[in-house]
């Protein structure tokens, strides 16, 4: 991708990739939960991670950076969905949204 010039295919396999990884580490940490409580928060960061880049691949707002950052303010601002798994509900809200800043700020900071 020339420098400052949108890629629409590029930026959807990036998110479809981070995806597809945190499926794969939460299918390998998902057993050990039981055997160690901890594993649960760790559980949860990443379920929240996969939601979030799970949700932005392959849809219409990545055709331009301004959609793509007007449904990440979007997704912000609604509340995080119930019934995906998480352990504590809360943690997962509050790690959904960490993850969501960070792609706006990446995609904010990024050369128009």
């Amino acid at each position: 991708m020339a420098h400052g010039e949108w890629d629409e295919e590029s930026v959807s396999r990036s998110f479809q990739y981070k995806a597809e990884s945190t499926e794969r580490y939460l299918k390998e940490i998902g057993p050990k939960m039981r055997e160690r409580p901890t594993y649960k928060t760790v559980y949860d960061m990443y379920l929240a991670e996969f939601y979030v880049y799970n949700s932005l691949h392959g849809k219409a707002f990545l055709r331009s950076r301004d959609a793509l950052l007007a449904e990440l303010e979007r997704m912000l601002s609604a509340d995080a969905p119930h019934g995906y798994g998480a352990n504590d509900q809360d943690a997962f809200a509050r790690y959904r949204k960490n993850h969501i800043r960070a792609a706006l700020a990446n995609f904010s900071n990024a050369t128009r």
